[in-house]
């Protein structure tokens, strides 16, 4: 048998504390709008949970018709769209992308997520200007993604 005492303390703000009184504090991604768009309810969920942990706004639509009960797609802001590759009915996410951004003033920047691994879809899906990721995509990967694609 053996026993562990660890004094009681009290936490501080660590990005409070370490920045300097003129300096910005950092907040996650800053209300960035994101929209995903993936097939499957629980990866939508588990995706939602992420990024609003990360301070972004997100929607998230297992289809474009999902996505525009929800909102305008050509005229709500988005600050950037993560999407599935395989979605069902056989629809893909790289069309799905294209016709939204099609409409759009401005096109929204596009993560590209699949399982699928063939050269010709990672050629495809980088001639659209996306970035790709590959499942199974780690948080860290996907944070730090999203921080080149939102301050670029």
């Amino acid at each position: 048998m053996f026993s562990v005492r660890v004094p009681l303390g009290h936490l501080r703000n660590r990005l409070v504390s370490e920045q300097g009184p003129n300096e910005p504090v950092e907040h996650g991604l800053n209300g960035a709008r994101i929209w995903v768009i993936d097939n499957d309810h629980a990866i939508c969920r588990g995706m939602q949970t992420l990024l609003e942990g990360w301070d972004c706004r997100v929607v998230t639509a297992v289809s474009l018709p999902d996505l525009e009960r929800q909102l305008d797609p050509t005229k709500a802001p988005v600050d950037l769209i993560l999407a599935d590759y395989h979605l069902d009915n056989d629809e893909n996410g790289v069309d799905l992308v294209a016709a939204i951004n099609q409409r759009r003033n401005h096109q929204a920047p596009v993560i590209m997520i699949t399982a699928n691994y063939t050269n010709d879809l990672k050629q495809h899906i980088r001639e659209q200007g996306h970035l790709l990721m590959n499942k199974p995509v780690k948080p860290s990967k996907l944070r730090s993604a999203l921080n080149h694609l939102l301050r670029n």
